[in-house]
C-alpha cells in the first residue's frame, strides 16, 4: 500500500487515499456532503483524477469514526462497489 502525498479535500476535512498493489485505492475517509446537493462528489472525483485514479476505483473506505464528516458518504462509496471497514462501537 502506497500513500499519496495529498489528500483529498472537502471543507475542512481531508481523505487520504492510499494504491493498493492491486491498482485499486483505499480511501481513509468516507467524507461528507455540506451542502446537501452532491456538490462535493464532483469534487472529488475531480480531485482524485489529479491524483491519477477514479473514485470508482476506490476498494476500501475505512471510517475513522461516526462524525458525519468522516462517515456521511458512506452510503455513496458502497453504492460505488466499496467496502466500508469501521470499528465496532
Amino acid at each position: 500500500m502506497t500513500p499519496t502525498s495529498t489528500p483529498i479535500r472537502i471543507a475542512d476535512n481531508n481523505l487520504w487515499p492510499f494504491r493498493l498493489a492491486d491498482g485499486g485505492v483505499l480511501l481513509v475517509d468516507a467524507g461528507w456532503e455540506p451542502d446537501e446537493d452532491l456538490e462535493a462528489w464532483g469534487g472529488i472525483e475531480a480531485q482524485a483524477g489529479a491524483l491519477g485514479f477514479a473514485a470508482r476505483d476506490v476498494r476500501i473506505v475505512v471510517v475513522t469514526h461516526e462524525h458525519i464528516d468522516h462517515a456521511g458518504l458512506a452510503a455513496r462509496w458502497a453504492r460505488g462497489g466499496a467496502r466500508i471497514v469501521a470499528a465496532r462501537a
